[in-house]
């Protein structure tokens, strides 16, 4: 049998506390071509939470989740994003055996990829 579900303590009664608020999403920052640093505030600082970003391209597909972070984490640098492309996240806190509610969402679109420059100044002779 289990011990506990769904933040109630069988048998006892007693319920155990949920996160106390979503995060407060933040705009992400270090934005370059290829990756970014998704950014947040903790609505739950207490020690026994964990936190779960998620991000997708905006226009389609799923949240990927990355996670679970450890408590107190605010921040996650993301890579092998696709240069050029518009990427939504939002983040949401679990604690005993509960999820906050999902943070609002930010949007952030990665700079184009850098040409590879042409040599200037050449000396012919």
């Amino acid at each position: 049998t289990t011990c506990f579900s769904f933040g109630t303590i069988k048998g006892t009664g007693l319920t155990l506390a949920a996160p106390a608020g979503p995060p407060v999403i933040a705009a992400a920052s270090s934005v370059g071509a290829t990756s970014a640093t998704l950014n947040w505030t903790n609505g739950d600082t207490s020690l026994d939470v964990t936190t779960f970003p998620e991000y997708k391209l905006t226009a389609a597909g799923s949240y990927a989740v990355i996670g679970p972070l450890s408590s107190g984490t605010a921040s996650y640098g993301l890579t092998g994003l696709t240069a050029s492309t518009s990427y939504t996240y939002r983040v949401r806190h679990f604690k005993n055996a509960q999820y906050s509610a999902y943070s609002a969402t930010a949007s952030f679109t990665t700079s184009a990829a850098s040409a590879v420059g042409q040599p200037t100044n050449f000396v012919w002779s």
